[in-house]
């Protein structure tokens, strides 16, 4: 039996925290015991409420909104991203395991870390590969 993290719990710990009903360090003590798989609920019981559904949509607004305020003063002061956060920078172990031809988690270790694209993603390891191959 697959067993999940209740989803409707942490939307309703997120929505009570929205509301100004607990701090955000309860919140965050709640989270993490929903999300401790002690407590983790088989799938079957997963019902999806619509209030976890706007919560999570709040939450990736919000995300996104500071996403696009980082990146504008990153660009307009000029600053570098550092290798570990920038899209276009492949980390040693994400070469590691395209070398390896594990290129499935090399994709996913990468976007996992900088939140690229899945294409620019995938471009930027067949091209660091090319390289690799050329050189030999």
């Amino acid at each position: 039996m697959k067993m999940i993290p209740d989803f409707n719990r942490i939307g309703f710990v997120v929505s009570s925290w929205q509301r100004g009903v607990v701090s955000a360090e309860e919140a965050q003590r709640l989270i993490d015991a929903v999300m401790d798989s002690a407590n983790y609920i088989p799938a079957s019981e997963m019902i999806p409420l619509p209030q976890a559904d706007e919560s999570l949509r709040a939450m990736l607004a919000v995300t996104e909104r500071l996403e696009q305020k980082i990146n504008l003063i990153i660009r307009h002061e000029g600053t570098r991203l550092p290798a570990a956060l920038d899209p276009g920078v492949l980390s040693a172990e994400v070469k590691e395991l395209a070398g390896k031809n594990q290129k499935i988690e090399a994709v996913a270790l990468h976007r996992r870390n900088t939140a690229a694209t899945l294409a620019e993603t995938c471009e930027l390891i067949q091209r660091h590969l090319e390289r690799k191959q050329e050189s030999h």
